[in-house]
């Protein structure tokens, strides 16, 4: 692949939050238009496709038989949608999810992985500035072209912290929602960690083969470049972990402590030293962060991780009471499901009158998934993808390096807490385009 080619790609990385879309269709649920059933072309929609007809995909495989069970699954998938309580939600879903799979491919052929990882960690650092710019300000402005919505901290099914002393704006970024930009954070957090392992690791490496004698070595282009890039390094992390302070996302908080813990573990299994004190290292830096914004805005997280206050409950109960809805519909529709992106609609004739921010899918990706495709489809899925799913736990017990293992466990967390990595564009665009990248190298 040409380096433009490469450029391009990591523009798109780079865009990934960029929300901006022209909505096409809209259908009301309850009292209001819902978000999960909206069809839209979003901008970056047109660049990816404009990439795959550039790019051309390359299957990941050396016989055909990827190729054909895909389209058997494809083939199934848009029987089964006529059945839907909306068929064009349904059909427009499967056509969303094969064009960023198709991306994801061209990101995983890439050969690229440095620059592709800058450019997300870039946006990351732009994404964290600017949440922290909305905390501050209590406010997110409206924007057309870059897909946001007004929010203000007295705004209907705004997401807020409510404090004694009021209510303050959770982070949106450019998100439709502050557990979608805390998850974009966290996964980027990741990358920023083994940035910062690996860049001691290439000095060690240097160090062996060139680092003794009596030189200077601050004289040295390679020791000048190293602390250059771990500068970059600190630097990009102490934003990042700000940005993702301030969406107060759970979820996000939790995803990420789980995957540093599996990154940690296998690098301390190689290195102890070095693991350990990186690893202090970083905690002191988080702690750092966390001290200060505890200066400064002391009652927020308190409020989020005590769950003491009346939203704080109300959430807790909602996500609750989603699993009973979940098992309703569950039983409502057990063998074809919903259809895809149709939760909401089998959700909205089962409790009729609500406001739309009512109807929201599950917390629980692999649920909901289980519950749109039933019985019948998430049986065919395995039945299809059997053989690609042992080559892929193999790779992962034989070969995935620390990388990859970590932010399979965020992705698994995530997906256990939270809706968005398949029910919303931007957090299926997160999931499927961060593979292709962790994925792309094996060591």
């Amino acid at each position: 692949m040409n380096s433009l080619k490469q450029y391009y790609l990591a523009l798109i990385v780079f865009l990934i939050p960029w929300q901006a879309q022209w909505i096409i269709f809209e259908q009301k649920v309850g009292e209001g238009v819902s978000e999960y059933l909206r069809i839209g072309l979003f901008a970056v929609d047109v660049l990816m496709l404009a990439a795959v007809l550039w790019c051309r995909p390359s299957w990941p495989l050396h016989d055909d038989h990827g190729r054909w069970v895909s389209l058997i699954l494809l083939g199934y998938l848009l029987v089964v949608s006529f059945f839907a309580g909306n068929l064009l939600v349904a059909f427009w879903k499967i056509g969303t999810v094969v064009l960023i799979v198709l991306f994801a491919l061209i990101v995983w052929r890439n050969d690229d992985h440095r620059l592709l990882v800058s450019a997300l960690i870039t946006s990351a650092v732009l994404q964290s500035l600017f949440g922290l710019w909305q905390v501050l300000r209590v406010y997110v402005p409206a924007s057309t072209f870059l897909g946001m919505s007004e929010q203000t901290a007295l705004r209907l099914g705004a997401s807020v912290v409510e404090t004694t002393s009021g209510r303050w704006l959770r982070a949106y970024g450019t998100f439709s929602h502050p557990n979608i930009l805390g998850g974009f954070l966290s996964i980027t957090l990741l990358f920023i960690i083994d940035r910062y392992f690996a860049v001691y690791e290439n000095f060690q490496r240097w160090w062996d083969k060139y680092g003794a004698g009596g030189k200077n070595l601050w004289s040295d282009i390679a020791v000048k470049k190293t602390a250059l890039d771990i500068a970059l390094v600190l630097a990009s992390f102490v934003v990042v972990l700000a940005g993702l302070v301030a969406t107060f996302s759970r979820s996000a908080m939790i995803a990420l402590l789980a995957g540093f813990i599996v990154y940690w573990a296998m690098k301390y299994h190689a290195n102890r030293i070095r693991a350990t004190v990186l690893g202090v290292k970083l905690a002191a830096i988080t702690f750092a962060v966390l001290f200060v914004w505890q200066m400064f805005l002391p009652e927020l997280w308190q409020v989020r991780i005590t769950s003491n206050s009346r939203l704080e409950q109300r959430s807790v109960s909602e996500r609750v009471q989603g699993y009973n809805e979940a098992w309703n519909i569950f039983k409502a529709y057990p063998l074809l499901g919903t259809g895809l992106q149709n939760y909401t609609i089998a959700l909205a004739k089962l409790n009729p009158g609500e406001l739309s921010y009512i109807y929201q899918p599950v917390h629980n990706v692999f649920l909901l998934l289980f519950i749109e495709l039933g019985i019948v489809g998430t049986a065919v899925v395995l039945f299809i993808f059997k053989k690609r799913l042992k080559q892929f736990f193999h790779y992962l017990f034989n070969e995935a390096p620390p990388l990859a293992i970590a932010m399979l466990t965020l992705f698994i967390v995530i997906g256990l807490l939270d809706h968005y990595l398949w029910s919303l564009h931007g957090g299926l665009l997160i999931a499927m385009t961060i593979s292709g990248v962790v994925f792309m190298h094996k060591s």
